[in-house]
């Protein structure tokens, strides 16, 4: 049976498809918002060793920046800075480069920096944004309108067209100092947080939220009070992660990160989003898989990797010099691919002070005492750094004091404690 169209209808048909915008979503595109206030909007002095960037890693651009040569809602390369036009280094940086150094070559990296320096988190309150801002000083408000008045609307915005490119993986947030000593912060984020999913899409808590603490107290951090609040977030939102700030540089104001600071802060970032995403740069060696003497023993534990672990036999000690006999000590044989700089991590279990230290060496040099402290259960603790060559390696655990117990090590090229059991 043959239907003829009206002419009115085939005209709207005609209207339809040239008013439908096509687009193609890749998937192995994995797009990252970011938000806060000026440690996320990025204080760090911009070096020539932040300029060099992968193409893989982009920023989707939040305004307009005729100096960059940049339009809002195109892609570019994410050379810094990754806010507004005139802002510096942040952790969005790093955390990217973090991520393409990590992941297959066929996954791309984008991100979105909604941010405003000295906002409280307010601000990106959707619906009560306005009072907020009609309370903000004059150079506060110059930035909220480069944002169009609305900086949670304009994250909402280019998120979306975002979203015809690639997929949502994580949020990145940032901010605290202006709500120091608000207990109420955590509720505060969750309304935030579930408001964004929902006006994007996103089903309900899918998407990981991953929030820095502060300048801490080990740097002299003014609002350093605030991390214990801000480490509470995940028992108001399940799927959150705190960042540590601990051993993250600052600048004299001890209130904003410096460049290495943020360096690290974003690798930090980028390592837990790794893992979140299945992907782990470290190298993991089960310590009753190593080459063991016979003065050690492997025990059972359903709280240690593999479920086991290894300790000295009861009563041996070794506290003024690593035992000369091989039967004292375990070695752990492992590759690497390129000359770097090695962090090596220890996952243990430290009854007491008088059960706590180990001889360590790397390859053919002098051992050298660890001296740890008394754990909460299983720990990891970083045991020392070394700058190796490319090429085959041995690192070397001997006893020092008996009742300390090991069950894992890790070696990795980042300065970052590992979480949990490790990988496999």
């Amino acid at each position: 049976m043959k239907i003829k169209l009206e002419p009115v209808i085939i005209l709207c048909i005609g209207l339809f498809l040239l008013n439908t915008k096509s687009f193609s979503q890749d998937q192995n595109f994995y797009i990252f918002l970011c938000f806060g206030q000026s440690n996320m909007e990025g204080q760090g002095a911009i070096q020539s060793q932040d300029r060099t960037v992968d193409s893989r890693f982009q920023v989707m651009e939040a305004v307009d920046c005729s100096n960059l040569g940049r339009i809002k809602g195109h892609w570019y390369t994410a050379v810094p800075p990754l806010c507004r036009c005139y802002t510096g280094l942040s952790p969005a940086e790093y955390f990217g480069r973090t991520l393409v150094a990590n992941l297959p070559d066929s996954i791309r990296v984008g991100i979105i920096n909604v941010s405003v320096a000295g906002c409280a988190i307010e601000l990106y309150d959707k619906n009560n944004y306005q009072d907020y801002a009609a309370t903000a000083p004059d150079w506060m408000i110059s930035i909220i309108n480069e944002y169009g008045g609305n900086p949670y609307g304009r994250l909402v915005e280019i998120a979306k067209l975002a979203q015809q490119d690639g997929v949502i993986k994580g949020i990145l947030l940032h901010q605290g100092e202006s709500n120091t000593g608000d207990n109420q912060w955590p509720s505060k984020v969750k309304g935030i947080y579930d408001t964004l999913l929902n006006d994007l899409g996103l089903s309900p808590g899918s998407v990981p939220l991953l929030a820095g603490e502060v300048v801490g107290a080990d740097q002299g951090g003014v609002c350093a009070s605030m991390n214990p609040i801000i480490d509470q977030l995940p028992q108001t939102i399940h799927n959150s992660y705190i960042i540590s700030s601990k051993g993250c540089t600052d600048t004299t104001d001890n209130l904003h990160f410096n460049s290495a600071g943020y360096r690290k802060l974003g690798m930090r970032y980028g390592m837990r989003m790794l893992s979140l995403l299945g992907y782990d740069p470290n190298s993991y060696l089960e310590s009753e898989c190593s080459l063991i003497g016979g003065d050690w023993e492997i025990k059972a534990d359903t709280l240690a990797s593999n479920g086991k672990y290894i300790t000295i036999k009861s009563g041996l000690n070794s506290t003024s010099a690593a035992p000369s006999d091989t039967t004292g000590s375990i070695y752990l044989p492992f590759t690497v691919y390129g000359d770097s700089t090695f962090y090596i991590y220890a996952r243990l279990n430290c009854p007491n002070n008088s059960h706590d230290s180990y001889w360590i060496k790397m390859d053919n040099g002098e051992y050298v005492k660890f001296q740890a402290s008394r754990t909460n259960g299983w720990q990891w603790l970083k045991l020392n750094s070394y700058n190796l060559s490319q090429g085959d390696h041995i690192f070397n655990v001997a006893y020092c004091e008996d009742g300390a117990k090991l069950d894992k090590i890790c070696i990795s090229s980042y300065d970052y404690i590992p979480s949990g059991k490790g990988g496999a």
